[in-house]
């Protein structure tokens, strides 16, 4: 968390607020959401932006859409296009068209002016989530709760370079809340990875997938699993190396 300065700052302000901190990344972006969205800004900000207005769109729903939105590498999206998919979603909260658009035009006026956490592009009328964390939180979100078959996760999680959170935040969700999908996910990554090291010029991709997934995994069937693998195919992982980023999670694991 030292690496970025926002997330440090806001971790800062949650500690003062409740003096605790929280326990994982999931609880921490879902905190910085809360406090960046309405804690911090509902009451400063009344006289400026009509709340009543806008507080069905400042929910997790509507920064989940966004996230697909950007995906898969937070691309900047244009403000026509996020106002046609508020007022898609939200127009039964509204008494007319005019109304819900004029609720989407001041929720992206108060995301620009107030928070961290959605924010104008470089591009005119253009848009994108201030930080990756939080687009990968959100749309780990995305994948958890709309996308039910495995496989489709699997691949939607292959578009994601490794460095990205959001392999150990979609497990982290599952684990949690759906434990028989997080299973059948497990178990499609490592077939998945048993699979590919049988090619001949194998790029490990699932196994990167694996050993990324494995950060927040504590199942001993599943630890013992991945040290078998890595023991039994450890000539085809040295000779793939440079394809391998993530070396210190096995070292963890």
């Amino acid at each position: 968390f030292l690496n970025s300065f926002l997330v440090l700052s806001l971790l800062i302000n949650i500690y003062k607020a409740e003096r605790e901190l929280p326990e994982n990344k999931m609880e921490l972006y879902q905190k910085c959401f809360d406090y960046i969205a309405y804690r911090r800004e509902k009451e400063k900000t009344k006289a400026k932006f009509d709340w009543e207005r806008i507080s069905c769109m400042m929910k997790d729903n509507t920064f989940m859409e966004l996230a697909k939105m950007c995906f898969p590498n937070n691309s900047d999206i244009g403000k026509d296009e996020i106002v046609e998919m508020l007022c898609r979603t939200y127009s039964r909260k509204y008494t007319s068209i005019a109304e819900t658009e004029c609720a989407a035009e001041q929720f992206l006026a108060f995301c620009s002016d107030r928070t961290e956490l959605f924010v104008p592009a470089a591009g005119e009328d253009r848009f994108k989530f201030f930080h990756r964390s939080f687009f990968e939180y959100f749309y780990a979100q995305y994948v958890f709760l709309r996308v039910r078959e495995v496989e489709e996760v699997y691949n939607l999680l292959q578009q994601f370079d490794v460095d990205s959170e959001v392999f150990e935040l979609t497990l982290a969700m599952m684990k949690q809340k759906d434990e028989p999908r997080y299973q059948e996910l497990m178990e499609y990554i490592f077939q998945k990875s048993n699979d590919e090291i049988k090619e001949k010029n194998a790029k490990l991709n699932a196994f990167n997938v694996l050993t990324l997934g494995m950060q927040v995994v504590d199942d001993n069937i599943y630890i013992s699993r991945y040290v078998d693998y890595v023991v039994n195919n450890y000539e085809s992982i040295i000779k793939n190396i440079e394809h391998i980023p993530n070396q210190g999670i096995i070292y963890n694991v």
